[in-house]
């Protein structure tokens, strides 16, 4: 059973129920072209989106606004081409892929990232198995 946002259980539905379920409630982009309503039961960011995910630990708005301020005003946009994105497995980089540029929504170069080779996949995805099953 699945559980509605309310926390009430939900019968699990058919991949053809399903279908019929998202043009009802207009997740499928299809269903406004069919002139069909779209009815949701929550957006995303509103009070009820925000409840499905219970008690939430209080949060310092102000101290995260301020640190958040203070880490992007000191922020250094070399350190995206200087530091590379790559995979990390326990903290360490998963070397030996290629380097290749990032870019932004505009396509802008933003900085550089590294891509894993096959056997840093491998790795990665042995790590992900040992963590599933809680080795």
């Amino acid at each position: 059973m699945a559980l509605r946002s309310s926390g009430a259980a939900m019968p699990r539905l058919s991949r053809a129920a399903w279908g019929t379920r998202q043009a009802w409630v207009g997740v499928t982009a299809a269903a406004g072209a069919r002139g069909l309503p779209h009815r949701r039961r929550y957006h995303f960011g509103s009070s009820s989106y925000t409840a499905a995910f219970g008690e939430k630990p209080p949060v310092d708005v102000q101290k995260l606004r301020s640190s958040t301020v203070e880490y992007v005003e000191a922020f250094d946009p070399k350190t995206w081409h200087e530091d590379p994105v790559c995979s990390l497995i326990r903290g360490d980089r998963v070397q030996g892929g290629e380097e290749v540029d990032t870019v932004d929504a505009f396509g802008s170069v933003n900085g550089k990232q590294i891509l894993a080779t096959s056997a840093g996949v491998d790795a990665v995805l042995a790590h992900v198995q040992q963590i599933a099953v809680g080795k």
